[in-house]
This record gives structure tokens, sequence and C-alpha cells, in this order.
């Protein structure tokens, strides 16, 4: 029930108390609360790709654009390599 009121209405102000309909507590003044049957009717969506953000993908397309380069020494390369904080 958590995930369809957050899908449906991303971003709202609510509670909810229990795990039944009744014991939801619509606190957001912009969107209007949900009905049962459309928390009953939502569907999560398909999961999408993998985010490709990661540190380890950065670090393989980097070495594949280095190949038949000279080698770089370990400060040319962290100058080059954007390191996620």
């Amino acid at each position: 029930m958590v995930a369809a009121i957050a899908g449906l209405r991303p971003g709202a102000l609510w509670g909810l108390k229990g795990d039944t309909y009744e014991g939801l507590d619509w606190r957001d003044t912009v969107q209007t609360k949900p009905t049962q049957a459309e928390i009953e009717a939502w569907v999560p969506p398909p999961p999408g790709p993998a985010p490709q953000t990661s540190v380890l993908y950065q670090h393989e397309n980097r070495l594949r654009s280095l190949e038949g380069q000279p080698p770089l020494s370990l400060g040319d390369f962290l100058k080059n390599t954007r390191i996620p904080k």
C-alpha cells in the first residue's frame, strides 16, 4: 500500500496508521487523496535499466577509451577521472 500511494502521489504528505485504507491520514493540500480503488488497481512500473553511473562502470568505460594509447601516470589518470562523492 505504501508503494502504491508513493507511486500514485509522489511527494505528497500523508501518514498511515496500520495497513488499511481507513488508516490513511491525508495531509497534502496540493494533491488529492487517492481512492481505495486507485490504490488497489495500482501496478508498479517495470524496472528500468540499471543505472550506469557506478564507479566500476565509469572505470571500465575509461579503460576502454584508453585502449591503444600510451599508459597514463596515476596523476594524469586521477586528474581525468570523475570520482563521485
